[in-house]
């Protein structure tokens, strides 16, 4: 059997056989801290954890071996040990959402490393909390995750859903780069983004909330004209280019803002409560009961006023004409913004599906070319296609997501410049040279500012500009050889009908044709 093309170009561990390697001097510098984990490996090799759980692990072993000593600088003055990263402690303690999630990955990390090397249960809760909100996704050379790690300098960088930073990864170091001029450097004005930009403001800021536990208020996410397009459906009258803006069909951002509020103020009883001394166990019982009627009414009350702004507010309608989608219209939208919620969650970056992208994408079709859920859909068939050598159909898939891709990320965006190079690579292969370089030389600007002059993919896009124009003057030299074979071939018709004046009049024409500039200047 054939190697793979993992097998051919990495190497194994010799121990586990989980971990593969690029090099020797790569194996070298792994080996003080993988064989604190080569042996557990070992026992899961045809089970490994996820890269969250290994994370964590590598954490727990790291400061078990003194690593809460190491310091990262991020500037002159100001460094970072891991226990100066916020643990979020009482968050954690008090989010009934994320309860499940937790308590499956200490489960799983329990089963991976063994319950005696585990840390006490409020140390362990503190370090999950610290590793989860500080991680970053750590992305190989075309920017496709591959696993997880935590930087202590570069977790200082705060969240924009318009950033002017973007986060790189060369070889185990990360860069973070300035996508626009910084006379002085401020890194309180330097911002990346955590989540994909390419959502619904009120989807992305439930994901930062569940994740980094805060409320994004930035610009983009306030942003009310950005908004109708995120949940929007074409407008069915025939001729009519307008689009039809859809409400969110949950209060998301209530929610959460509730959610926060009753965190702080138990957080803060909690805390009073034990200045004066009361049991813990006691204060539980008797503010649980308290606090789970109160919510009841607050949720009553909430679901009365929403019901009452919801039926106050206006049907949707078309932004040219003023046409209404009926209920079953809304109906099916958001049924198939739930299949495409659950289809997102069965694929990611890392496993790519065109057969799902093409299910999903059949039930879009009367999504606006800026809706959020069609441009995500569409961006992930774009990568599928590109992952599969299927020029045609990612050009087709890349053509139709232009105008999402320019409108959810800014022109220095590297991400949109990626995806430029992908649709002028796939252009190239198709034989459109002159389009295809167009593009690659949009794209090469903010490519090399985000990623940088020595990246892989930056090196991959001079090489194909090179071969396309190569490619370019074959093609010109071959359609001028046909030209001529035919421009001969004609002539000899001309001669063997016998007409002479018809001849001369097309010897001319030829001489014409294949004169320079300078002598066609007089005819």
């Amino acid at each position: 059997m054939a190697p793979s093309r993992k097998e051919r170009i990495l190497q194994p561990c010799g121990g586990c056989r989980v971990v593969w390697y690029c090099s020797d001097e790569c194996r070298e510098d792994s080996q003080t801290w993988h064989r604190l984990e080569c042996l557990v490996l070992k026992r899961r090799k045809h089970n490994p954890p996820n890269s969250f759980v290994r994370l964590l692990a590598r954490v727990i072993f790291r400061l078990r071996e003194g690593g809460d000593r190491y310091v990262e600088k991020y500037c002159e003055k100001g460094a970072r040990r891991f226990r100066d990263l916020m643990n979020h402690y009482a968050d954690l303690k008090t989010c009934e959402d994320m309860k499940p999630e937790i308590d499956k990955t200490l489960t799983e990390l329990r089963h991976y490393i063994g319950e005696r090397n585990l840390p006490n249960d409020s140390d362990l809760l503190g370090i999950f909390g610290r590793t989860l909100v500080n991680c970053f996704s750590f992305m190989d050379k075309n920017l496709l995750s591959i696993g997880c790690a935590v930087y202590l300098a570069a977790s200082i960088f705060d969240n924009n859903c318009t950033p002017n930073c973007f986060v790189t990864f060369s070889g185990l170091k990360v860069e973070v780069r300035s996508l626009i001029n910084m006379p002085d450097l401020d890194l309180a004005k330097c911002y990346i983004s955590y989540t994909d930009v390419i959502s619904t403001s009120a989807a992305r800021r439930e994901v930062l909330y569940k994740g980094w536990f805060f409320l994004c208020e930035c610009k983009t996410c306030l942003d009310e004209e950005r908004a109708k397009y995120e949940n929007s459906i074409k407008c069915e009258i025939s001729n009519c280019q307008g689009i039809v803006s859809l409400p969110e069909a949950s209060d998301t951002v209530q929610q959460i803002k509730l959610k926060i509020k009753a965190a702080r103020e138990r957080e803060e009883k909690r805390r009073e409560k034990e200045k004066e001394g009361e049991g813990r166990r006691k204060w539980r019982r008797e503010e649980g009961k308290k606090y789970s009627g109160d919510e009841g009414k607050e949720k009553t009350k909430d679901k009365e006023v929403n019901g009452e702004e919801r039926n106050e507010v206006e049907a949707p309608r078309c932004s040219v004409c003023g046409w209404t989608p009926s209920s079953e219209k809304l109906k099916q939208y958001w049924n198939t913004v739930a299949f495409t919620k659950k289809q997102l969650k069965a694929m990611d970056q890392n496993n790519l599906n065109i057969e799902y992208c093409l299910q999903t994408l059949e039930k879009l079709t009367n999504f606006s070319p800026r809706n959020a859920w069609k441009v995500k859909i569409l961006d992930l068939s774009f990568n599928a296609a590109i992952l599969n050598s299927c020029w045609s159909l990612a050009l087709k898939y890349g053509e139709e997501n232009l105008d999402g891709m320019r409108f959810y990320y800014s022109d220095n965006s590297p991400v949109l410049s990626l995806f430029l190079f992908n649709l002028g690579k796939a252009k190239i292969y198709l034989k459109e040279f002159r389009e295809g370089l167009h593009i690659l030389e949009e794209a090469e600007l903010f490519l090399t500012t985000g990623l940088g002059t020595s990246h892989p993919l930056v090196e991959e896009l001079h090489q194909l500009t090179l071969l396309a124009n190569e490619d370019r003057e074959i093609c010109l030299e071959r359609w001028s050889t046909a030209t001529k074979k035919d421009e001969k071939r004609q002539l000899h018709q001309v001669h063997s009908s016998g007409d002479e004046a018809l001849a001369k009049i097309f010897a001319t024409l030829n001489q014409i044709s294949h004169s320079s500039p300078q002598n066609l200047s007089g005819v």
